[in-house]
């Protein structure tokens, strides 16, 4: 499979990783979800993530990497589980937790 469909299955898997975190939002009333739901600089690093996630799938196919769709898509979803992981424990470790 070619490299550019490869990084497009991996751009949906971290829409997928990304959308899973925000659904658990859809049971929450209107007046008591989070206000960062309405903030361009949340958003913006949501896009990011995402971005990575195709990015690194990229990265395994000009690496000589063969790769399915599957693949691919397990892939990119891994990148924004990996920098939401490692920012919370960055984040902990900076607060004293």
């Amino acid at each position: 499979m070619e490299a550019f469909n490869l990084g497009l299955f991996g751009l949906f898997g971290g829409i997928l990783a990304e959308a899973a975190g925000i659904m658990a939002l859809q049971t929450t009333a209107a007046g008591l979800r989070p206000v960062w739901l309405k903030d361009w600089f949340f958003w913006m690093w949501v896009v990011f993530r995402i971005l990575c996630g195709g990015v690194l799938v990229l990265a395994y196919v000009l690496s000589g990497v063969s790769l399915t769709a599957f693949l691919a898509i397990h892939i990119g979803a891994s990148s924004p589980l990996i920098i939401d992981r490692k920012s919370t424990r960055l984040n902990s470790s900076h607060l004293g937790i």
